[in-house]
């Protein structure tokens, strides 16, 4: 796929071979007819081989890409070498992509008399199958409380907006609070109250209901992965745009932002409006790179420049959709990726302008008649080590 998936500037050398062929057999054709050595044709059609220009993207991007395997990335195909390269602004999902995704449920807040161990087990049975880090997180809370979580009788996924299950003949239903306002569920200010002050301190509220009404909430705490901080600060460094986008409140969102040292957040999206966002910041003039982790996030890897999912964290679909893949989950190689993409880059042009000069070269010395067959083929042979060499100095 890595082949057949071609860089654009490969594609740029691929539109013009057509006129290659052509012009070698007429320049060898024209220096006979002057030159009336036969030789001399054929020292032409040597040196016009076109080797060298043929190694000059290929041997950079495959080095780029060895260079990034043995740093833990997975980049799938050359071309996402050369869109990294021109990005200037990076968009983070921030649930287990900036923080650990592997948040903690710290509380259990339970409403209208329902008991806490009734409202867990049930908020845990609706979340069992879900591929959430937060319902990960709340199947998980139940289990150390000693709680029996049996499989739900139906179980749906709200798109970017939360679950909803059928356990033991009732609806439970863990959303935002806007999809059960929606729904017509009413919230009362207490409990509205008790959620924004949570949310001020950084917490994520799951609220739940059941039975037509708000039941509980339960309270989730992630935590930053160690590395992010300075994987933004170097992007910052390196003039790179950075931006917070995610699912969860703003309060949070904006802590989050805060700490790692992002101005630019949009909070409480769904899938769709984080494709919008990455489509505002192209239509803005920007190249874009989405990180994310989740199902929620394959419609923006897809629709960014390049797309890089977390390749432990990250979902099947998530590593599936994106174009490179972090595989130890380390966001200090971000800065990395970039400036190897840069340096692939560079190398391919020089590899290009060199092959150019070679060519260049070696058509003068075979119409003044110093090179011949023999000289030529040497000449053509030998100048292919100075562009493997150039793109060799990528792998480390």
């Amino acid at each position: 796929e890595a082949q057949a998936q071609k860089a654009p500037i490969e594609r740029l050398l691929d539109k013009y071979a057509k006129f290659y062929t052509p012009v070698a057999l007429g320049l060898g054709g024209l220096l006979w007819w002057i030159s009336g050595d036969p030789l001399r044709a054929i020292t032409m059609l040597i040196v016009f081989c076109p080797c060298v220009m043929v190694l000059a993207t290929p041997t950079a991007l495959v080095a780029s890409i060895g260079n990034a395997a043995l740093r833990g990335s997975l980049v799938k195909k050359g071309a996402s070498v050369e869109a990294l390269s021109r990005v200037d602004t990076v968009a983070f999902d921030k649930t287990g992509t900036v923080t650990r995704g592997q948040p903690r449920l710290i509380e259990v807040i339970a409403l209208n008399g329902i008991a806490e161990g009734d409202l867990l087990r049930l908020a845990a049975s609706a979340e069992k199958f879900s591929e959430h880090p937060l319902g990960r997180a709340v199947v998980a809370g139940a289990h150390e409380r000693g709680l029996e979580v049996p499989d739900p009788d139906r179980f749906s996924t709200l798109a970017g907006l939360g679950v909803e299950a059928t356990v033991g003949g009732q609806t439970v239903v863990l959303a935002r609070r806007s999809l059960l306002l929606e729904r017509g569920l009413a919230i009362s200010a207490a409990a509205e109250q008790r959620m924004l002050e949570l949310e001020q301190r950084g917490r994520g509220v799951l609220p739940v209901a059941f039975a037509g009404e708000l039941a509980g909430l339960l309270v989730v705490e992630d935590t930053l992965r160690p590395e992010a901080r300075g994987a933004v600060a170097d992007l910052t460094a390196m003039g790179i745009r950075t931006v917070l986008v995610t699912g969860d409140n703003r309060p949070t969102a904006e802590r989050i932002a805060a700490e790692l040292g992002i101005t630019d957040v949009h909070a409480e999206v769904l899938p769709q409006e984080k494709v919008a966002i990455v489509r505002r910041l192209q239509a803005g003039g920007r190249s874009v790179a989405f990180v994310g982790d989740g199902v929620n996030d394959g419609p923006a890897l897809a629709a960014a420049d390049v797309g890089i999912a977390m390749g432990l964290a990250g979902t099947d679909v998530a590593i599936e959709t994106a174009e490179i893949a972090l595989l130890s989950d380390d966001l200090a190689k971000l800065p990395h990726l970039l400036l190897l993409s840069r340096r692939a880059l560079r190398a391919i042009k020089q590899n290009v302008i060199f092959s150019l000069a070679v060519l260049t070269g070696a058509v003068v010395l075979t119409f003044i008649g110093i090179l011949t067959p023999v000289t030529g083929a040497l000449l053509h042979e030998l100048s292919s080590i100075p562009v493997i060499m150039n793109s060799a100095r990528l792998i480390s």
